[in-house]
């Protein structure tokens, strides 16, 4: 959210989009944080009726989508949000290039992956890690706006620690022209 905020005291955003919502609770929050509209998308229908339950009125948008094919107009978002997807899905790169196609010249992609161990996380299939991403995958992709990494070892306990999750890569780059990189 710090990113976010620090962005918003140089840009104007009208849309913002998080890809991977699950239930939109990081989505609710970033209304308050940009006053924009905010679009909640992901690939389970479950994860996003939950979020419309249980965020009634907060003023999201819903689409159920997989994160390699948003139903979404090119150079159209002011921030793309990317947290805590890129280690579940096959190609992180080309969901990288979608959320770079969707993102407008000058605006935000704001990635947020897990850092240590993640491989194996989890044995149900909606929950488990497909790989580990490291924040090196992301450069050369725009003006780097932010690379925080954010440690958790004094903060969390079992079962984080025995799977050797150890913090956060927070990495933040503006879009500066056409940088996708793949044909996906």
């Amino acid at each position: 959210c710090q990113v976010l905020r620090r962005y918003m005291e140089q840009e104007t955003c009208t849309h913002l989009l998080d890809i991977g919502a699950a239930t939109s609770e990081m989505a609710a929050r970033f209304i308050g944080i940009t006053n924009s509209r905010v679009l909640a998308c992901d690939g389970s229908r479950v994860y996003l009726k939950a979020g419309q339950r249980y965020r009634r009125g907060a003023g999201l948008d819903y689409a159920q989508c997989v994160a390699e094919y948003l139903p979404i107009q090119p150079s159209s978002i002011d921030i793309v949000v990317l947290s805590g997807v890129l280690e579940h899905v096959y190609s992180p790169l080309a969901v990288l290039d979608e959320a770079d196609r969707v993102c407008r010249t000058g605006g935000l992609v704001l990635i947020q992956v897990p850092y240590g161990g993640m491989e194996e996380d989890s044995t149900t299939p909606y929950r488990s890690h497909v790989h580990s991403v490291n924040p090196l995958d992301f450069a050369g992709r725009g003006r780097v706006f932010a690379s925080i990494y954010i440690d958790y070892t004094n903060q969390y306990q079992a079962p984080h620690t025995k799977i050797g999750y150890v913090g956060d890569w927070v990495y933040a780059y503006i879009k500066e022209g056409n940088e996708v990189t793949t044909d996906a």
